[in-house]
């Protein structure tokens, strides 16, 4: 699953809507500094979910603490070959920008599912925000949250990759060239089909009587 990111309440939302079947197996990727806070840290430790270590903490500074990003590769393969469900947020950070636009998707977090002809879907949801601002280390805030599955590489990501007209087979020598340019080509693709779904649900929600004092 790719998510869009804009609230600690992300994880718990999705989590909710999953199948036993894809629960007990997710693994998530998750910011190593959200794995110290109450409540849902102590939930990402027992789950051993896949850390990500920051060197940094300005926003759009994606440095990793060194042997991190080695780390979580190896984390990401082998919960591709056990065919876990694994949780992504392509956007790298909790988007505190716009949370009507999706940042860029991080282009290296799709290399691992091009390698494996990950099965792709996606999931957008807003007014999580509303349930659990970002300045807050507890939410639980009533709020109207609007969610929805997008499907985005059903059929694997090959065959998202041939309907976009991008190679499959490199010329020799030209493995990771390509495998750089697959990638990009998924998360543009991805990126472009959530947007569209993120659109969709901000005119449902503008266009939804106001009902209570937290819309």
């Amino acid at each position: 699953f790719l998510a869009n990111h804009t609230s600690f309440m992300d994880s718990i939302v999705l989590a909710g809507h999953l199948p036993w079947a894809m629960l007990r197996r997710h693994r998530l990727l998750a910011d190593i500094r959200f794995m110290k806070t109450p409540v849902l840290g102590r939930l990402f430790q027992a789950e051993q979910h896949i850390a990500v270590a920051f060197a940094g903490t300005k926003v759009n500074d994606f440095k990793l603490e060194k042997g991190n990003a080695e780390q979580i590769a190896a984390a990401i393969d082998i919960a591709m070959e056990a065919k876990d469900c694994l949780i992504l947020y392509p956007e790298g950070q909790i988007n505190k920008i716009n949370l009507r636009v999706l940042n860029t998707f991080r282009r290296g977090s799709f290399k691992a599912a091009v390698r494996h002809d990950a099965v792709l879907w996606g999931w957008v949801a807003i007014n999580n925000t509303v349930c659990w601002p970002t300045n807050t280390q507890l939410g639980g805030s009533p709020a109207d949250i609007i969610c929805m599955p997008v499907e985005l590489a059903p059929g694997g990501t090959r065959e998202l990759l041939t309907s976009l007209g991008v190679a499959l087979e490199a010329k020799e020598g030209g493995e990771e060239e390509l495998l750089t340019q697959q990638a990009g080509a998924v998360a543009q693709a991805c990126q472009e089909r959530m947007q569209k779904v993120l659109d969709a649900l901000y005119v449902k929600h503008d266009a939804a009587p106001a009902t209570d004092s937290y819309q």
